[in-house]
Order: C-alpha cells, then sequence, then structure tokens
C-alpha cells in the first residue's frame, strides 16, 4: 500500500503475457461507504511536500512547524499501517488548523530582533540589499505555503 497516493500494490507472479490472471478485490461496503472521506487525499499531500519545500528556503529565518511535518508525515504512516486510516484521517483534520495557525504566526510582521539575527547570520547589516531580500522572499514563501494550506482547509469542509 502506498499511503500518499492511496494506492493498492498487488503483485502477481511472473506469468506470460498471454495468460490471463485474475484479481477480484473486495472491499467491506462500509468502507465503500466512507469512500468520500479519501477525496483529494492524495492531492493534499503534494500540497503538503510544496509548502514544506517552500516553509524550508525561509532558512535561516525559520523552517517548516512541527505541525506541517506532521500531516506530510500521513501517507508515509498510512504506508506502514493502512489499517489506521480513520485514526489517521481524524488525526490530520485535527492537526490542519494548528499548522495553519502556526503559518499565520509565521505571517506576521518579523521583529526588530529577528532582523538584527538574519543580518548577522548574512554577515551584514539590515539595510544590506540581501538581507532585505530575504526578508521579502520569506513574506512571500510564507504566504504562498499559507495560501496551499488555506486551499486544503476549504476542501476538507
Amino acid at each position: 500500500f502506498e499511503g500518499n497516493t492511496l494506492t493498492t500494490v498487488i503483485t502477481v507472479p511472473q506469468t506470460p503475457i498471454t495468460q490471463t490472471i485474475v484479481v477480484r478485490v473486495h472491499r467491506p461496503m462500509n468502507l465503500i461507504q466512507r469512500r468520500r472521506e479519501l477525496d483529494g487525499f492524495a492531492g493534499n499531500m503534494m500540497r503538503l511536500r510544496q509548502a514544506y519545500d517552500t516553509l524550508n528556503q525561509t532558512f535561516p529565518i525559520a523552517w517548516s512547524p512541527d505541525q506541517l511535518i506532521d500531516l506530510m508525515q500521513t501517507g508515509d504512516r498510512l504506508s506502514y499501517h493502512p489499517e489506521n486510516v480513520s485514526a489517521e484521517l481524524m488525526h490530520f483534520h485535527t492537526v490542519l488548523p494548528q499548522a495553519i495557525d502556526k503559518l499565520h504566526a509565521m505571517d506576521a510582521t518579523i521583529t526588530p530582533e529577528d532582523q538584527r539575527q538574519l543580518a548577522r547570520k548574512l554577515g551584514g547589516n539590515l539595510e544590506a540589499d540581501r538581507v532585505q531580500k530575504k526578508m521579502e522572499d520569506y513574506r512571500a514563501e510564507v504566504a504562498i505555503a499559507l495560501a496551499q494550506l488555506q486551499d486544503m482547509s476549504n476542501e476538507s469542509r
């Protein structure tokens, strides 16, 4: 089972292509009735990865918050334990608003102390073009990641 795409992989013995193989998959009715819970999941996993990659570009100012990393690992946990899909989805929908709140906090104005620390890390002063560009990039990257998560939040309602 591949948890990020919710794909079941069925391995069959090696056979000639002229031989017919029949694979029957039976799913309990209660799982079929809950199919809607999984709609959009693979796309959400892709958006989470994009948000993670985007936020990691904000270093050394910030990094992806733990809640985002937790969400991003949902597919991996499902790969190992697909039987936990209900608990994982419940956890996913609980942590998503927390991750969005963390991104809103990151989106808040960078404090003067944050700016001084960034200038020290980048080996310049606050007015240096490199420092100013990094702060502008930071705000844009956080806004992109926040938009990706907000879309997910709206779809899960």
